[in-house]
């Protein structure tokens, strides 16, 4: 078992439950009390939408997560490495325009750097 990849997926499933649990809170219900009559869609409708995509990065990532745990279980093979260094590559990638984005003031970075070099280096 490998617990370099064991640890990035708690990582990965713990950071998509804040994503959703907080931006839920912080982000998501602030934006409905206000006035969307500018977005393209109704009101309603323009609620949902940003709703839906909000939580299915969340969704994303638990299933990313749950590849890496069978990742961590199963014998490390070329097509395996290869998968693993994919997703890795994904969150430095998440790292890099989180810091960029954000100017280094959203700690989801820190998260994203530490998952990316678990898997790169498990």
């Amino acid at each position: 078992m490998n617990v370099f990849y064991l640890v990035a997926a708690l990582l990965i499933v713990l950071i998509a439950l804040a994503h959703s649990v907080l931006g839920e809170r912080l982000l998501i219900m602030p934006l409905y009390k206000g006035d969307l009559s500018f977005m393209p869609l109704p009101s309603l409708a323009s609620k949902r939408v940003m709703r839906f995509a909000w939580h299915l990065t969340t969704v994303a990532w638990w299933g990313l997560g749950v590849l890496v745990i069978f990742y961590a279980r199963s014998l490390n093979t070329t097509g395996t490495l290869v998968q693993i260094r994919s997703i890795a590559v994904l969150f430095l990638v998440s790292c890099l325009m989180a810091l960029v984005f954000t100017r280094g003031r959203h700690f989801s970075w820190i998260v994203f750097l530490a998952i990316s070099l678990l898997l790169w280096f498990g």
